[in-house]
């Protein structure tokens, strides 16, 4: 990668329209070893806006820093490409930006196509989309201590504008493929949003949670068992239920039913009669099988507790 300016003229229309509403700036990219092919990413004078990074899930390890000592350097087999541009190619890789607003995977997937046009070096830009947002991804590497990883974080900081990083942020995250259908438990809660893929919106009830609250004498494997274990019970009285798991956070929920964008009133913000009807079958949210007790007012606590209702919530993306 040389040190040459990405000329003005061919890139200032298309960066332009990459300043929309809902994102942040974060860069990545990806390097190459001597038997590969450089990305040919040069510090460049272009413009882009900037924000703080938004609040994401972005996985179960993340890092903004680049100051730690390297190991012995190791071959990157697996790299992001254009051929698979909106799709998550690799465990570990650099964030470019993050929205949050209504279209957010729309507006992620037209930045990550402007960035594509720019040129060769970004070919292996591409998306991903959670139920708390969308991301535009840069490079894919073997772990966080990827040498390449390390490399491309410092080219794309060098970029700059008027004396400005172009890419304020860059964060090398950790996320997960997207599991196919076929190797789903049927109680797993992401196979209702690939049963129902057309769905603008989808809500369950949550019911129960088990987390190991940052306790390091729980076990969280434990936890997903014994939560499993009750979306089971459940099932097997004939409820709809469903088990989440959320690794970052070491939290799993089971949740009952699934309901359409008619679950909740948008003006009075009343219940359904289906939801209603659930919520007596389940009065109170367990908490690592405990009912969950939560101030009756929490401006005066000596007013006592009561226990926590299950909360209707989206089904994630």
């Amino acid at each position: 990668m040389g040190s040459n300016k990405i000329p003005i003229p061919t890139l200032i229309l298309a960066i332009i329209t990459l300043m929309l509403p809902g994102c942040a700036g974060g860069p990545g990219g990806s390097t190459t070893d001597t038997n590969r092919r450089s990305s040919g990413m040069r510090s460049g004078d272009i413009t882009i806006g900037s924000g703080g990074l938004a609040d994401l899930d972005l996985g179960e390890d993340w890092d903004i820093s680049t100051q730690r000592p390297l190991p012995t350097p190791q071959r990157s087999t697996a790299r992001g490409s254009g051929t698979n541009a909106d799709q998550t190619l690799s465990n570990w890789t650099l964030v470019l930006f993050t929205y949050t607003d209504q279209n957010h995977a729309a507006t992620a997937k037209e930045a990550a196509q402007r960035l594509r046009s720019l040129g060769s070096e970004f070919l292996n830009v591409r998306t991903h989309t959670s139920s708390k947002g969308s991301m535009v991804l840069f490079g894919s590497y073997m772990s966080r201590e990827d040498p390449a990883a390390k490399a491309d974080m410092t080219r794309l900081r060098a970029l700059t504008s008027n004396g400005q990083r172009v890419f304020p942020q860059v964060i090398l995250t950790h996320i997960e493929p997207e599991p196919s259908l076929e190797s789903l438990s049927p109680y797993d809660l992401r196979v209702v949003r690939q049963l129902y893929p057309n769905a603008q919106q989808l809500f369950t009830l949550d019911v129960a949670v088990w987390s190991t609250f940052d306790n390091p004498d729980l076990n969280y494997d434990a936890l997903k068992q014994q939560a499993e274990a009750y979306c089971r019970e459940l099932r097997a009285g004939g409820y709809e239920a469903y088990f989440h798991h959320n690794e970052s956070a070491k939290t799993s929920s089971v949740t009952v039913g699934v309901f359409g964008p008619d679950a909740v009133n948008p003006r009075s913000g009343i219940y359904s009669p289906q939801v209603m009807k659930t919520l007596r079958a389940f009065p109170a949210r367990l908490n690592n099988e405990q009912i969950l007790q939560i101030p009756i007012d929490r401006f005066h606590p000596n007013r006592g507790t009561r226990p926590q209702k299950p909360a209707l919530v989206e089904v994630p993306k």
